[in-house]
């Protein structure tokens, strides 16, 4: 019984004389660092820039906007962006100097912090001008809000495992650190957000949204409230700082602060709630961390020679130690191994060149963000489709990239790219002043009219890395499908129509579009009418090339023969719409393409195993697609189809 207190003793001191050093601040003739910092450039101390970082990704310059780093096998490779382009970390790509988003330049006498892009753990913290890399330990991430580590469910960053240039065969999918239904798509090293619908969680085993018992994700929400650094004022340090070089002390009373030193001016930072300051490593960390050291420090008390009646006391614990012993030899052994092996891959794979060097790797240029469409039609990729097939004779349409512009359409044919700029729209609305006017084309009413009125509506933009798609307005059966940024025009054949609901071809009954059947022709003598596609009591009537929703009185259908209302039993109209349930592209995770594909251009290609489905390549990147259910994918025309329309 005194031995185990003799030890309980021992171990009460070793955790007291850790604690006195994690609480000691050296005095300024302690200190031998005499490193004077000027402001210029990032001071890194000993931390490593790639820590952390997957292979590939480029990370930022601290004080030269032309310059990035290149993280290979860890370490981090100066390079430089071509011409006069700067470095954007978000899109990993030399950028036009006003889309960089260059990093921020410390203010001179203010406490101030930002995230060093695309590492999520690390941090450039500024005093007085001076910028200082600081690192997150044991998983935290450093938040933008509060100016310091936290837990990660509070940051939610994974740029740091998204890498632009990969040679990865599957698309990257990450979950999130914040939510459970949420998780991230890695497109060309930007980590995209996305959501799954209401009541499903993420799962990591398949890569898709499943139901919550499935799932082994359990992330607590907690909420705080926590001023940053920058919005409070600054409480000076109770220790005499060095006057040179940047230094960290543990706080002489309290666990969760520290002292922050830069050129002899000192300051008092705070912990986020639940961290503690780990002198060892100069951060805050978990406690349950920092205890493991006062742990390992009473477990080699345990590894001396004992007399034969503490064995008998701790014999586990003499097991344990032996074992550990064992352990460490073994460990050892393996490192070795593993060393060898590392030095055997290396060597074959410079000698098979089956990765490019770092050499090689560089950050693209936005020329090379750019792909080149087949058409006159600005940026959109129209392939061999007829814009204005299937259109009434004078019909008007909107033109993707320029709001101002629009297509006439004569005998299904092109006839002229128009500009409200030009002709009798200029002269009526601007009255020749194209200064102070702004014109836009209203494709809905099929007329130019102000920028600023709020009916009169571009068409969308195509995303920059997400799966989305829109109406080609007024057509009916063409849409847009955008993905990586690129438009690319899709139509759809025997009588199918583009659902906005379902980002897809479906059958008209579910669509009940006839915009492409009115005319821009005003003619009062002849007003048409045309049948609804979804219900027999529906019908429009087109006026000035819009068409007008109207519906029978109940029990009645409308009549193409008179044009008019009339008795159910006098009409041949049996549309019955069932319901469905289709989740968007744009709502529901992609899936990577089985196949390799092209590195440049858009391609669409059958699917191996599946009549319903088929694959769509861009610049590289390849995923699944579903046609509606009831239709098949025809390869000679690259789009869904009525199956008796689809040669086996």
């Amino acid at each position: 019984m005194k031995f185990v207190i003799f030890i309980g003793f021992l171990a009460l001191c070793q955790y007291v004389l850790i604690e006195a050093q994690q609480f000691e601040a050296p005095e300024p003739e302690e200190d031998d660092t005499v490193t004077i910092l000027n402001g210029s450039s990032l001071y890194t101390g000993n931390l490593s820039l790639c820590n952390n970082v997957a292979n590939r990704v480029f990370l930022p310059y601290v004080g030269d906007c032309k310059k990035y780093y290149l993280c290979w096998d860890g370490e981090a490779i100066e390079k430089q962006c071509n011409k006069n382009y700067e470095f954007n970390a978000r899109n990993q790509s030399c950028s036009y100097p006003d889309k960089a988003n260059c990093m921020p330049k410390c203010e001179s006498y203010n406490l101030t912090s930002f995230c060093y892009d695309r590492t999520c753990t690390k941090y450039v913290l500024c005093y007085y001008g001076i910028p200082v890399l600081r690192e997150c330990q044991d998983g935290l991430q450093y938040n933008a809000e509060t100016d310091r580590c936290d837990f990660p469910q509070h940051v939610d960053c994974v740029d740091n495992e998204c890498m632009r240039l990969s040679d990865a065969t599957e698309l990257l999918y990450l979950p999130s650190k914040a939510s459970c239904s949420q998780y991230f798509l890695c497109a060309r090293g930007v980590a995209v957000k996305s959501s799954c619908a209401k009541g499903l969680y993420f799962s990591t085993s398949c890569n898709c949204c499943d139901y919550p018992n499935r799932s082994t994700c359990t992330i607590p929400a907690l909420q705080r409230n926590i001023q940053p650094f920058s919005r409070m004022p600054l409480r000076s340090a109770d220790v005499i700082c060095p006057r040179h070089g940047a230094h960290f002390y543990a706080h002489k009373s309290r666990r969760d602060a520290y002292y922050y030193c830069v050129e002899g001016h000192g300051v008092t930072l705070d912990c986020t709630p639940g961290l503690w300051y780990d002198a060892n490593v100069q951060e805050c960390r978990e406690p349950e961390k920092i205890l493991i050291i006062v742990l390992q420090s009473i477990g080699a008390l345990t590894q001396h020679r004992l007399p034969a009646k503490a064995q008998n006391v701790l014999g586990a614990g003499a097991i344990v130690a032996e074992g550990a012993q064992s352990l460490r030899w073994a460990l050892k052994f393996l490192y070795g191994l593993a060393l060898f092996g590392l030095f055997q891959c290396s060597g074959a794979r410079v000698h098979l060149k089956l990765t490019p060097q770092s050499e090689e790797i560089v950050a693209p240029d936005p020329e090379e963000n750019v792909i080149k469409p087949d058409g006159p039609f600005s940026n959109l990729v129209v392939n061999d489709i007829n814009l204005c097939a299937n259109m009434a004779n004078q019909s008007l349409l909107p033109y993707i990239g320029n709001c101002s512009s629009f297509i006439s359409c004569v005998d299904g044919k092109v006839d002229h790219i128009g500009t409200c700029y030009e002709g009798e729209p200029f002269e009526e609305l601007c009255k020749g002043n194209a200064t102070d006017c702004h014109l836009v084309f209203d494709q809905q009413y099929q007329v130019c009219t102000y920028s600023d009125i709020a009916e009169a509506k571009c068409l969308p933009e195509c995303e920059e890395y997400n799966l989305t798609s829109f109406c080609y307005d007024r057509t009916c059966t063409k849409y847009v499908l955008c993905y990586y940024g690129i438009p690319v025009l899709r139509e759809c054949y025997d009588g199918l129509q583009y659902n906005a609901e379902t980002d897809r071809c479906d059958f008209p009954e579910y669509v009940d579009c006839v915009a492409n059947d009115c005319p821009q022709e005003i003619s009062v003598t002849n007003i048409r009418y045309l049948s609804s596609k979804a219900q027999c009591n529906k019908y429009f009537i087109c006026s000035n090339g819009m068409p007008w929703p109207q519906e029978c009185a109940n029990g009645l259908a409308f009549n193409p023969e008179c044009n008019c209302c009339d008795y159910a039993s006098k009409v041949e109209c049996k549309e019955t719409v069932q319901q469905r349930n289709i989740q968007p592209y744009s709502r529901v995770p992609p899936r990577r393409a089985d196949i390799i594909c092209p590195d440049t251009g858009v391609h669409f290609y059958p699917h191996n195993s599946r009549r319903d489905s088929y694959y769509y390549c861009v610049e590289g990147q390849g995923i699944t697609l579903d046609c509606t259910p009831g239709l098949l994918y025809d390869p000679k025309l690259h789009e869904c189809r009525d199956p008796k329309y689809v040669q086996i």
